[in-house]
């Protein structure tokens, strides 16, 4: 009997063990960094408020913005122990391109938009990226005014 009370307390506690399993996610932080003075170095005025006095806004920017990816499957040969061998496989892929190199272009890129509409500067400017872990996707808003 007391064998039996035993093994059946020894099953529930195992039972509870397996599934009292947890996971903590560490969490994730990325910052991109738009650089005002790398825009001013192609001749365009920038400004997070309103367009300056004196000036004219001419439209509103609105452009979302993906860069390319390349993601190249990679085979990895599964680990084989002394006693046993494996023909199986695991893939990883690799990724040409990041977010760093993807926010340095941005200054380029809002100061053709400027000058693609004739204008002198760009105000209420706001970038925001969504998707920053995977493929980042980069939503750029201003007012272009000459």
């Amino acid at each position: 009997m007391n064998v039996i009370k035993l093994l059946f307390a020894t099953t529930i506690a195992a039972l509870f063990t397996a599934c009292a399993s947890s996971y903590t996610d560490t969490g994730y932080r990325q910052s991109v960094y738009v650089d005002y003075e790398a825009i001013r170095a192609h001749g365009i005025e920038v400004t997070n408020g309103e367009v300056p006095s004196g000036r004219t806004a001419i439209g509103k920017l609105m452009e979302v913005r993906q860069f390319p990816r390349t993601y190249t499957r990679v085979n990895v040969p599964s680990k084989n122990s002394d006693d046993a061998y494996s023909h199986d496989t695991k893939s990883k892929y690799l990724v040409k391109g990041n977010l760093d190199n993807d926010a340095r272009m941005l200054p380029d890129i809002i100061a053709d938009e400027v000058r693609a509409h004739h204008g002198l500067g760009i105000a209420e400017l706001s970038v925001v990226v969504v998707g920053e872990n995977s493929h980042p996707t980069f939503h750029i808003s201003g007012i272009i005014y000459k």
